[in-house]
């Protein structure tokens, strides 16, 4: 009658048997039986997506306890270790050659991930991987791992809570550990990671990082003065090189890093010890430290440091002014440390004059 449902079986058939083609994993059928109302089948609509869901690989009952107003204790309590659900979500993605999405929520993990999907995209300041109760301290939440070649890879929107203040000790956000080309960490919301915040280590990789991007980064409260800046490139005789690329929009508060320790983390480091960092140009900073230097870079050759820019770097006000100490984090420590290297350019360090204190010291240089 009028408004009845319909079932329409086919004649060879039973309703039983067009349930279980529904139901089956198998090639042509499932959702290669359904039509979308644009002429696709479920399973063409599906393949189309240009992202992998990591919600497709959560059981459905654990999703409650995964979202943006959830707090990490809460979803860490509820939810429990989502790393295997994370690995095999990854693998799909890297196996169909599409993004890995996190939607907006907080991702517990007992181990670091190890990136290989090409691309990971999160919710900007949304999306946090976090440290399960067994993760172990001094590793980092995510990581593109040494690999052989030289991969285009790219993070967007990820985020990384260490959750040091509860924790107290040293989970790391995010670590390059490899070679790349023409790859980009962007949009990277860190916080309470006292090991450190983003850091570019390629530590036995086979090739360089060439032509990389990092922009748009906020770091809060990152990394230690044991450990390693909020910001940190290290390169040595173990690693492979830097050559082109920027680092743009970068914000690192770290005032209030590792409360252990009466003396913060630096803000941003660079070190080039027996391998090269070249025509990289670094723009648009922002850094706060306690009682500690905020830029630095060091070298053990005036040359591994070569054609590189940096400007428009600002910062908080250390003062002592009048015999007062105005704020609490004046030290004597130089704010900006630069062992210049080779024909390098810097416009625009601290022009406010936040670093009355001690201020920009120039080591060594050439042109």
């Amino acid at each position: 009658g009028a408004g009845n449902p319909i079932t329409v079986l086919p004649e060879s058939g039973s309703a039983a048997d067009v349930l279980i083609d529904l139901a089956s994993g198998e090639d042509g059928l499932g959702d290669s039986l359904v039509m979308h109302s644009n002429g696709l089948t479920v399973r063409q609509m599906i393949d189309s997506r240009s992202v992998i869901n990591v919600m497709e690989f959560i059981p459905p009952e654990l999703w409650q306890y995964i979202g943006q107003e959830i707090a990490a204790a809460d979803t860490i309590a509820n939810a429990g270790d989502l790393y295997d659900y994370i690995v095999e979500a990854d693998a799909a993605a890297y196996s169909a050659n599409k993004a890995l999405f996190f939607p907006a929520g907080q991702y517990p993990i007992s181990q670091t991930f190890n990136q290989t999907a090409r691309e990971v995209v999160g919710i900007f300041g949304a999306s946090f991987l976090v440290p399960y109760t067994s993760f172990p301290t001094g590793s980092w939440l995510h990581s593109w791992p040494a690999v052989t070649g030289q991969p285009r890879l790219t993070t967007r929107g990820m985020g990384y809570d260490g959750l040091g203040s509860d924790r107290e000790d040293f989970v790391g956000g995010f670590l390059l550990g490899t070679g790349c080309h023409t790859s980009e960490i962007s949009s990277v919301f860190a916080r309470n990671c006292w090991l450190g915040g983003l850091r570019v280590n390629p530590l036995g990789a086979t090739r360089d990082i060439v032509n990389f991007k990092i922009d748009r980064v906020y770091l809060l409260d990152c990394g230690s003065a044991a450990n390693y800046a909020g910001l940190s490139i290290e390169l040595s005789s173990s690693t492979t090189a830097i050559t082109d690329g920027s680092i743009r929009d970068i914000d690192i508060s770290g005032t209030n890093a590792d409360s252990s320790n009466t003396i913060g983390p630096m803000a941003f480091t660079i070190t080039t010890n027996s391998k090269a960092m070249f025509n990289v140009v670094m723009e648009r900073f922002f850094t706060s430290t306690r009682l500690n230097t905020h830029v630095k870079t060091v070298s053990n050759s005036r040359y591994l440091l070569t054609g590189c820019v940096m400007r428009q770097f600002s910062g908080e006000t250390h003062a002592y002014i009048d015999g007062v100490d105005t704020n609490g984090y004046y030290t004597s420590e130089p704010q900006v440390y630069l062992q210049a290297g080779y024909r390098n350019r810097f416009e625009q360090m601290y022009a406010h004059g936040a670093l009355n204190n001690a201020g920009l010291q120039i080591v060594d240089g050439i042109e």
